[in-house]
């Protein structure tokens, strides 16, 4: 028995089989068809790199001879390619990838026999980044006049890395020649400490320039400053307080700004479109949460009551949220003039009197009316005196704890009351100066004298329509301004609250006669 094997002789080869068994004796001294077959192949290897960088390419395709190998042949992450060729091969080797273009643009291979390495493609394609760093959605200069700023770009895994120095204020750059990489980081280094760590915080995007170029925009938002248009103007020019009276309609217009580098050209103010706003409203006694939209927020409130201790100063403060979460603040201060009510000393009842007097007309079947909806008025004065017999200040003061119109320059009060069987009224009182106030009934429902023929006219037919309002009397703390001597004074008064009626009546005058 012989056992043949294939013969080895400069480079490594794969047969098959590795081995064939035979068996020669005196009768058999030969075998046909001891066959063995060369698996051998011949790798070719070469790498494709960037021009001018040391940074290699990978996932370009290798084409033999114009057509894809089988299997597919493409560059790993190192831009190494390796292709097994079978003994004696001639192929020509080209690069493809995109639009990229190659140096050379193909590779002949003659005869292959023995192993290739070294084959070295340069691609020649360059791409650019090019954008703006600027401040605000309004892309606003960010680079003081002698400030340097930079876009450095650079590849994922280091092989290459390219600084270039921004030369115009607008912050525009245009990066050319750079690698066709599919992993490049972008980044913006900048003179001033504080844009130099929001850019930094934000991160360096990652760009793919395999394909094509690319833009970039890098936004910094400033920190956003609240603008009150109008609304808190000073007293006068020589007093520059800000001095409102209670229950005064007021209306302020906000802004909100960012403010950035101011050029030849540009104020650098960029305006926020949208944000919201904490007003912690002082002056009003109230905490709102409004939006500024398109730009501007039209806040109304009804000025509350004063500040009774010196320096008689309220505080009116205003804090905004962006859509980025930039915080901005602003705070001021001003007198309210007014009343600051002290505990009530003690309530009564003012008299019962007549608000209305109906009188009957003479004649059987004859009476007089009053109409649905018909208001009647009266005006009531009042004051106060020390038991010594000398007149101090009385205050009327309208408290609305029953009903106060939204943004009525005086309050109200308004409340409704049986007067008669049936018969309601709606009674409003309004002030009409510091110690006189107007009452006035409107009633609900038609209601008129006897069409009775028993008691006519002067026998007591008249009707009389009357109530005893409760008053609260006690004393408060005014504060003036005195515009000459631009300073709050603050004085001790007595004030006078109406409540609702203690007792209403609805009587004839016969009923009021009779024993």
């Amino acid at each position: 028995m012989v056992v043949f094997a294939p013969n080895q002789v400069t480079e490594p080869h794969e047969f098959a089989p590795k081995t064939r068994q035979v068996t020669l004796n005196p009768s058999v001294t030969s075998v046909d068809q001891v066959d063995f077959v060369d698996n051998s192949t011949v790798p070719v290897s070469g790498y494709i790199r960037y021009k001018d960088t040391d940074c290699f390419a990978n996932n370009v395709e290798i084409l033999i001879n114009n057509t894809r190998f089988n299997p597919p042949v493409f560059t790993d992450s190192t831009g190494r390619f390796v292709i097994d060729f079978d003994p004696g091969t001639t192929a020509k080797l080209t690069p493809k990838f995109e639009d990229h273009v190659f140096i050379p643009a193909f590779w002949q291979v003659t005869n292959v026999n023995s192993p290739i390495a070294g084959i070295l493609f340069n691609d020649q394609t360059k791409r650019k980044v090019s954008g703006q760093i600027a401040g605000g959605l309004c892309k606003k200069a960010i680079i003081e006049s002698g400030e340097f700023a930079y876009i450095k770009v650079r590849s994922v895994d280091g092989c290459f890395e390219k600084l270039v120095e921004i030369t115009n204020q607008e912050g525009n750059f245009e990066i050319e020649n750079l690698p066709p990489l599919e992993r490049m980081t972008v980044a913006v280094i900048h003179d001033n400490p504080f844009i130099d760590k929001f850019f930094n915080d934000q991160g360096a995007p990652t760009v793919n320039l395999s394909k094509q170029d690319t833009t970039l925009e890098f936004i910094y938002f400033a920190q956003p400053q609240i603008e009150v248009v109008s609304g808190l103007e000073p007293l006068s020019p020589t007093c520059n307080v800000i001095v409102m009276d209670q229950y005064e309609r007021k209306e302020l217009v906000i802004k909100l700004k960012e403010q950035y580098v101011v050029t030849t050209s540009d104020d650098g103010v960029c305006y926020i479109d949208s944000a919201s706003i904490r007003i912690i409203n002082g002056f009003a006694d109230t905490t709102v949460e409004e939006t500024i939209s398109n730009g501007v927020l039209l806040y109304e409130y009804i000025v509350g009551k004063p500040n009774p201790t010196p320096p008689y100063l309220k505080i009116l403060q205003l804090i905004s949220t962006t859509l980025e979460g930039n915080r901005g603040e602003f705070t001021t201060q001003g007198v309210v003039t007014g009343i600051f009510e002290k505990l009530s000393t003690f309530v009564t009842q003012l008299p019962e009197t007549p608000t209305l007097v109906l009188h009957d007309p003479p004649g059987d079947g004859s009476y007089a009316f009053i109409e649905k909806g018909q208001k009647v008025c009266e005006k009531i004065t009042l004051s106060s005196e020390l038991n010594v017999g000398g007149g101090i200040q009385t205050i009327l003061d309208l408290v609305p704890d029953i009903k106060v119109p939204i943004f009525f320059g005086v309050p109200n009060v308004e409340f409704e009351s049986e007067i008669g069987p049936s018969v309601t009224a709606l009674t409003t009182i309004s002030k009409t100066s510091n110690n006189s106030m107007e009452v006035c009934k409107t009633f609900n429902q038609r209601f008129s004298t006897s069409e009775d023929d028993l008691i006519v006219g002067a026998q007591g037919g008249d009707l009389f329509v009357g109530a005893g309002l409760n008053i609260n009397f006690g004393f408060a703390n005014v504060i003036y301004f005195d515009s000459t001597l631009c300073q709050p004074i603050d004085t001790l008064s007595a004030t006078i609250q109406p409540r609702q009626y203690g007792t209403t009546f609805m009587y004839s005058e016969y009923y009021i006669k009779k024993p």
